[in-house]
């Protein structure tokens, strides 16, 4: 949406579109967990599910920050678009796994 929105005002550059839709990708985790503790819908399965999504939106927006980071740099090389991928592999398969033994386990 933010790279659409660059390009019909005029940022024809690839890397200012992608840089502006970078701007729009992280989310307000802490905003929307206040809502659901007014609401009190944060224990429920839909706020457990919105928080989750916010939490994995927000570390692929640092990864894609990061990946931005390396285009603006003169000197990237192809590991420094790399590394922030692995590394949020890193982080997230061991917590997909985690909640699936989990879940597992709570319902057998």
């Amino acid at each position: 949406m933010g790279t659409g929105l660059a390009y019909a005002i005029g940022y024809t550059d690839p890397k200012s579109a992608f840089a502006a839709g970078c701007i729009l990708a992280p989310t307000s985790t802490g905003i929307a967990i206040e809502i659901f503790k007014s609401m009190d819908v944060l224990s429920s399965p839909v706020g457990q599910l919105v928080t989750t999504a916010a939490v994995i939106d927000d570390v692929i927006s640092l990864v894609i920050l990061s990946i931005l980071q390396a285009l603006a740099s003169t000197t990237s090389t192809t590991i420094d678009y790399i590394i922030p991928i692995l590394s949020s592999l890193g982080y997230l398969v061991p917590l997909i796994l985690f909640y699936f033994i989990l879940f597992y386990f709570i319902l057998f």
